[in-house]
């Protein structure tokens, strides 16, 4: 069984809380836990988080109000990543919040022992030990009941040899005593109770496999079920209506119409729906219905399949149940003038449309001029977040302008407006946004960041501390401002003020594995080698494992000589970043200073393949070839550095000359220097052996012949 969890990273002392209780229950019962923590940040974190989620077996929501902020679980409400139905998904709440209301959760239903208990983190430290076994035993229950109802009942034990014998006799006997209770309950059935299903004798109407292309709708028969009466006009009605609206605003829909009895309760819509693979079934029920196709109410209702609920991330409204429509005809349906719910028909069949097909295809995401202004900003702005997923900039770009024309000085508006700019890298442009942001609302704190994060993007520093101080200034309790502060003062090589800065920011998240990394480089770059590999650890430890993570680590190993421990680091971060050039110089450098001379060149040799324009790479292996005896390859080596340097590094003008003037003897083992050389003349060695052994071929068959006739005439000489 594999476990997935979702939670927000203010919550992340919660998560190793509940890994720390939940560890030896995992040999026995789970095969892999997967959290956030294991993933990098990146543009392929949402991608790689949907094939994780995918493939677990449960999805454990930890709730509290940080969980509206988390990108994962964003995604997930937005559909960007889709839990397939077969997962079990159970929450968990952590801190108090209204998460009922959440449309993700308001369109399921969970057990109350886990949607009503008390958040955990509201109980004292040391009760909580207690309080997660509990709920850890809870979660097991609901999900393998059949073990924890055998756990501690071994009936077996105390069985003789007759009732062991007696209970496979019943097994024996139970699958004879089934079907002749099958057989009888099938012959008292009477024919015409059978269900819907059975009645309509004919095959799927659509495609078994989810397409996420074409949206699939169901209509049924209406009937009134108090006076009997059915009719078909407002099926037929409900599909003309739907296939002029499909040609009309090119949406991918395709409907059918069951002509059976239509539906009375949701069971059996659901019922049929299942059985046909439909997407939505549209149904409902009539009052006074004549057989001139008339009726004096008209109760429109559909119903969605649980992947729809699903793909949508649970987006599709819920419908108030028995909302008749009055003096409604065949003709007012033809012409749009029916609801679904609280609002118009065509609204909602556009809005399915959208839901579905939309997510994937913003082409075909449909907006309708005439609808009110905020439905259509809010239109606008849902297509331009998934143009901007889909990473279509300028696409989203235009929606997002399109909103500020109907709904003006909207902070939401204007962000995604900036992370369009950057991301086209209309930097300019993006300045312009964010200053008139700053402008409009100068307390605004997100504006300032956001102008932060660009000017240090832009290695403008100095700036971005400036905003950094006004986003402390405005949300001292907020650790974005410390964070951003911290990492700008990092790169001015302000080393003690941007490890203060973290220190407070870590006062407010205290396990925010970045903040660490971030701390550990700093203590790094000031010498601090081993506090610098105690943050890292940490941060590593609670999921930071990045390839600059190992670096930073591997690089502080290397600086206090354990050079074997640094090596593990370095390939910890090549197996993550096979592209990346420094790893496999600082590795390189590392196994140099091991003195293994030879795979340290190979290290390089990589590295600089990778960067090929890196000066000091070049000036690093000239040291390695210079101690493994390649003197003029060394020379070479430091003639680069130097030359890709412009002749303005002193310090590799240095190391050339003392190369050309050095007479050092190279510290390498004979079997060190013999590897080198097969290394580099391999190929001249193999072609001097393969002409060496056909020469020797060619002799040895022409000299057979007279060594025989020399022995036969010595023979012959002895006979006479």
């Amino acid at each position: 069984m594999q476990i997935a969890i979702i939670y927000a990273l203010a919550d992340h002392e919660a998560c190793e809380e509940f890994l720390v209780h939940i560890n030896p229950l995992e040999k026995k019962d789970i095969d892999s836990i997967w959290h956030q923590g294991n993933l990098p940040a990146g543009d392929n974190m949402i991608e790689m988080a949907d094939q994780a989620l995918n493939k677990c077996d449960v999805v454990l929501f930890f709730i509290s109000k940080h969980l509206l902020k988390d990108e994962i679980f964003n995604a997930i409400q937005n559909g960007n990543i889709l839990i397939p139905s077969k997962i079990i998904i159970l929450p968990v709440i952590i801190r108090p919040f209204l998460w009922k209301e959440l449309d993700y959760f308001s369109s399921r239903t969970f057990p109350e022992i886990f949607s009503s208990h008390r958040p955990i983190m509201t109980y004292p430290l040391s009760e909580r030990d207690g309080i997660w076994e509990r709920v850890i035993k809870q979660i097991i229950t609901h999900i393998n009941p059949k073990r924890m109802f055998w756990e501690g009942r071994r009936i077996w034990k105390g069985l003789s040899v007759m009732g062991i014998v007696s209970i496979l006799a019943l097994i024996l006997a139970f699958p004879s005593a089934l079907k002749d209770s099958l057989d009888l309950i099938t012959n008292s059935n009477n024919p015409s109770e059978n269900t819907l299903i059975e009645e309509t004798k004919q095959p799927s109407l659509f495609p078994s496999k989810f397409d996420s292309t074409t949206l699939y709708i169901l209509v049924t028969r209406f009937e009134d079920n108090v006076n009997k009466q059915e009719t078909n006009c407002y099926g037929y009605s409900i599909i003309s209506r739907i296939d002029e609206l499909k040609n009309d605003r090119n949406l991918p829909i395709q409907c059918r119409y069951l002509d059976s009895k239509s539906p009375i309760q949701t069971d059996e819509a659901e019922e049929l729906r299942g059985f046909h693979n439909a997407d939505l079934i549209i149904w409902g029920k009539l009052r006074n219905a004549s057989s001139s196709c008339s009726s004096k109410g008209f109760c429109l209702k559909f119903l969605p399949s649980e992947t729809m609920l699903h793909y949508t991330g649970g987006k599709i409204k819920k419908q108030i149940k028995n909302e008749f429509q009055h003096d409604i005809s065949n003709v007012d349906i033809e012409e749009g003038l029916i609801s679904m719910g609280d609002e118009l028909f065509d609204d909602w069949l556009v809005e399915m449309s959208n839901l579905k097909i939309g997510r994937k295809k913003p082409n075909l995401f449909y907006i309708d001029k005439k609808w009110p202004k905020e439905k259509r900003v809010n239109s606008l702005l849902s297509r331009g977040s998934i143009w901007y997923s889909l990473k279509v900039y300028n696409k989203a770009l235009a929606d997002f302008r399109q909103a500020n024309t109907l709904k003006k000085l909207d902070k939401i508006i204007y962000l995604n407006m900036i992370d369009c700019q950057y991301s086209l890298g209309n930097l300019d442009s993006a300045l312009i946004y964010v200053n008139d942001l700053i402008e409009i609302y100068p307390n605004y704190l997100f504006g300032y960041h956001s102008r932060g994060g660009m000017s240090m993007n832009l290695k403008k520093y100095n700036e971005a501390i400036l905003d950094f101080n006004k986003v402390v200034e405005l949300g001292s309790d907020i650790s974005i401002g410390y964070d951003g502060r911290g990492l700008a003062k990092m790169n001015l090589g302000r080393y003690s003020e941007a490890i203060a800065d973290f220190d407070k920011s870590l006062s407010i998240q205290p396990n925010n594995s970045f903040i660490l990394c971030n701390r550990g480089t700093s203590k790094l770059d000031m010498n601090k080698y081993p506090e610098a590999i105690i943050d890292l650890d940490k941060a590593i430890l609670l999921g930071h494992k990045m390839a600059h993570t190992y670096l930073s680590r591997g690089s502080a190993k290397t600086k206090m000589k354990h050079y074997e421990e640094a090596i593990k680091d370095y390939n910890l971060a090549i197996e993550i970043e096979p592209s990346n050039a420094t790893a496999y110089v600082k590795r390189g450098f590392a196994k140099g200073e091991f003195k293994q001379y030879s795979k340290a060149i190979e290290d390089f040799d990589r590295g600089i393949k990778l960067d090929p324009n890196n000066a000091l790479y070049y000036n690093n292996r000239a040291g390695i070839k210079l101690n493994f005896g390649l003197k003029e390859e060394a020379i070479r080596d430091y003639e680069q550095a130097v030359k890709l340097s412009n002749f303005k590094e002193k310090v590799f003008i240095q190391q050339l000359q003392q190369a050309r003037q050095s007479n050092i003897k190279p510290k390498l083992t004979f079997f060190e220097r013999f590897y080198l050389l097969l290394k580099e003349y391999w190929f001249l060695i193999f072609l001097t052996l393969v002409f060496y052994f056909i020469i020797n071929k060619r002799k040895e068959k022409g000299k057979t012949p007279v060594k025989s006739n020399q022995k036969g005439f010595q023979r012959s000489k002895k006979i006479r």
